[in-house]
């Protein structure tokens, strides 16, 4: 099953709206900054990394924004490697990350987010 670019963006427009709705009730205010801690920051991106081989099947397709324009087809290593893989779209599918997003909400308490009003 593959995911369509509308599906995606529901599926991340959902997940924002949350957070922002968590953060207000947290906040106690309508104004407020909502930051990412470092630690949640590099956990996500260790697991983007750990799937970005996933992402592999794409070496050789037309020339696209999610190739980047061809770039893909370059070997890449050391920091610069680990740089792609770390923002490399979600390896597991749409499914399995809308799965984790679900799971990471019903856990609630917005785990590894900062709000400060």
């Amino acid at each position: 099953m593959t995911a369509n670019v509308v599906h995606i963006l529901d599926v991340v427009a959902e997940h924002i709206g949350y957070i922002l709705n968590e953060a207000a009730k947290k906040a106690g205010s309508d104004k407020f900054v909502v930051e990412v801690t470092k630690e949640a920051e590099e956990a996500w991106a260790m697991q983007t990394a750990m799937r970005a081989a996933m992402m592999a099947a794409i070496i050789g397709c037309t020339p696209s924004y999610i190739t980047r324009e061809g770039e893909a087809e370059k070997v890449v290593q050391g920091a610069d490697g680990l740089k792609m893989a770390r923002s490399a779209p979600w390896g597991e599918g749409i499914i399995d990350y809308t799965r984790r997003i679900e799971a990471w909400r019903a856990a609630g308490g917005l785990e590894g987010i900062e709000v400060t009003a």
